[in-house]
């Protein structure tokens, strides 16, 4: 019976952090040098900024980003590249401000913007890009 667990073979060659004066990144690279996974920016203050998932070096997956209270300030997300599915933006209390749905690129669904108190402002709705009253 052999136990040695041999190596097995990724596209992932390099995991790296980077630091600097806007902070920390840390990111995986494929074989061609491309962003691969998770990327994550911390602050130098050490409170994360921002996390994306990307292939290919291309947007693909949750894009979110926080304000330096930890409040989530946007949510969005990405297919190949294209704003694809919910995207939600906050107030620093937490309150969502805006919410819109896309479908590859386009605003696609309702468009709802609220107040800081929770009280919807405006609501539209869109296809593939175009408003409808």
């Amino acid at each position: 019976m052999n136990n040695n667990v041999q190596d097995q073979k990724t596209d992932i060659i390099c995991s790296r952090t980077k630091s600097s004066i806007g902070g920390t990144l840390i990111y995986s690279c494929d074989l061609e040098g491309n962003l691969e996974g998770q990327l994550i920016h911390y602050s130098p203050f050490g409170y994360m900024i921002m996390q994306c998932s990307l292939h290919k070096g291309i947007l693909n997956g949750p894009y979110i980003q926080y304000y330096p209270n930890g409040q989530l300030m946007n949510y969005l997300t990405f297919r190949d590249g294209l704003r694809h599915g919910l995207q939600m933006k906050f107030y620093p209390n937490g309150v969502v401000h805006n919410i819109s749905d896309y479908s590859f690129g386009y605003r696609d669904g309702w468009y709802t913007i609220v107040s800081p108190n929770g009280q919807i402002l405006i609501r539209k709705k869109y296809s593939m890009g175009r408003y409808f009253d």
